[in-house]
């Protein structure tokens, strides 16, 4: 199994971004220990946005698929999703976390709707895998 930071140092050539997280100091390993790291730092949240996209990259690279949810620590493979961007600060989440259906609802106090959803293929594309309750949201 690869580790986030080895598979960033192997990759730190293709972007200033895998060179910008793969040079941040630390003992850390995984891309959890680093988004600690970088919250330890106080660094922007537009950084936990771009270390969210880079472990999305290494986990499809290295088929090491994982999703669980930041609140209940449930698997959530089967609901991934996008919302937008006012629909996430309202969660109070921070850009690297991954929080599942059940989880952004309490948070919002309401029920997703179709228009909390991103127009993207995640969202709508037949070959990614759903639970019944995201199904039912983006439907709405």
């Amino acid at each position: 199994m690869t580790a986030f930071r080895d598979w960033l140092n192997q990759h730190r050539r293709r972007s200033m971004v895998h060179a910008m997280f793969a040079a941040t100091p630390g003992e850390w390993v995984t891309a959890e220990d680093l988004h600690t790291e970088l919250h330890r730092e106080r660094r922007s949240p537009q950084e936990c946005s771009a270390l969210a996209s880079l472990k999305d990259a290494f986990l499809g690279m290295t088929n090491q698929w994982e999703y669980d949810c930041a609140d209940c620590g449930a698997d959530c493979t089967d609901e991934r999703y996008m919302v937008t961007d006012e629909t996430w600060k309202a969660s109070s989440m921070c850009p690297f976390g991954f929080l599942c259906v059940g989880c952004i609802e309490q948070r919002l106090g309401r029920s997703l709707a179709g228009s909390d959803f991103l127009d993207v293929p995640l969202n709508h594309s037949a070959k990614y895998r759903r639970s019944e309750r995201l199904a039912a949201r983006l439907a709405s």
